[in-house]
């Protein structure tokens, strides 16, 4: 029997490593090795579950602990089990080290949170030596009670295509509405266009920072919510502002880069091994909107052949570094595949 990958990940909606998690199953897919999703419950409204059946990736709900340790005792000597999230990877690598199967685990998030979410990750971090490791970010690396390699996000490669000129510049922030991905900065950087006609601002997504932040939002920004439909999102954005406080490499940045829109992002995490400031993109100086209305300020003054240049410099160094090739090389050696 041909081994499996088992992705093991608990989830409630679409997000960063949901995306990851998407493009993993695809590639493997492509790399014609058995792969499945395993999830500790269902959530009616994640939109996770048809981007899985679109690609045809079976999938199932574990529920509790015994059928999660029933499930991995199960496997057999070849298979695989990849976590990602800090529940799935304390239980899934502590019990597959009890049980002597094979787990890999991929460190995603930067940010070190705080009460039982900054335990759980301390935790996570902790039983590191369980398992082989990848992280997103260098800067987790010494952070992990055990070794870890370097695993860049990608996303699987798509042509290019021009964006026709727009009256107005479309801005848009994506990802949740929490303190750690800076969307009250996103605010007040609108808020610092206010005068400025030919800009809009709109942030995709949802969180526990959505209420306080409908508040304080100036005229030219709205707030749209969560959308799984990220292809009319990339239609309708010219610029990605990433404005966190903390972070690894985020999906959407390297998805904003291969759909031929700008991103204007602060200095945190991986961001500067993907972007060169006034090469294929920006990295403001310092956390804060003026820094970020600095970069969009320079970029509008740009003629439009030199910002279309940017564009394609970003998607080609995309396209080369993180498109999946070399990802799946590094997927096959640790699953013992290659």
């Amino acid at each position: 029997m041909s081994p499996c990958i088992y992705h093991l990940v608990d989830t409630s909606c679409f997000a960063g490593i949901e995306s990851s998690l998407v493009n993993h199953c695809e590639l493997l897919q492509a790399e014609k090795i058995n792969v499945k999703c395993i999830f500790f419950k269902y959530y009616p409204s994640n939109p996770l579950y048809s981007k899985l059946d679109k690609l045809n990736i079976e999938y199932q709900f574990i529920e509790n602990f015994m059928n999660l340790l029933t499930f991995i005792k199960k496997l057999d000597t070849s298979d695989v089990l990849h976590t990602h999230g800090y529940k799935a990877g304390i239980l899934g690598r502590t019990l597959s080290k009890l049980l002597n199967k094979t787990c890999v685990s991929t460190y995603h998030a930067g940010e070190q949170g705080s009460g039982k979410l900054k335990l759980y990750n301390d935790i996570d971090k902790y039983t590191a030596f369980m398992s082989t490791n990848f992280v997103v970010s260098n800067k987790l690396k010494p952070q992990l009670n055990g070794s870890s390699s370097l695993f860049n996000n990608f996303v699987l490669p798509k042509a290019f295509h021009d964006k026709k000129s727009q009256a107005i510049t479309r801005v848009s922030f994506i990802g949740r509405l929490s303190s750690e991905k800076g969307p009250d900065i996103f605010i007040q950087l609108a808020s610092h266009f206010q005068k400025n006609s030919k800009l809009a601002f709109n942030l995709f997504g949802d969180g526990p920072e959505r209420h306080k932040l409908e508040k304080n939002l100036p005229n030219n920004c709205h707030i749209r919510g969560f959308t799984s439909d990220m292809d009319k999102v990339w239609h309708n954005s010219d610029i990605l502002v990433i404005s966190s406080r903390e972070e690894g490499l985020p999906m959407v940045a390297i998805e904003a880069m291969m759909s031929g829109v700008l991103v204007v992002s602060t200095k945190v995490g991986q961001l500067d091994k993907l972007i060169t400031s006034h090469k294929t993109g920006y990295l403001a100086e310092q956390i804060s909107a003026l820094a970020l209305a600095d970069c969009i300020s320079e970029w509008l003054r740009l003629d439009n052949c030199i910002q279309q240049d940017m564009i394609r410099n970003a998607y080609k160094l995309v396209l080369k570094e993180y498109s999946g090739q070399n990802q799946a090389k590094q997927l096959k050696q640790a699953y013992c595949l290659a």
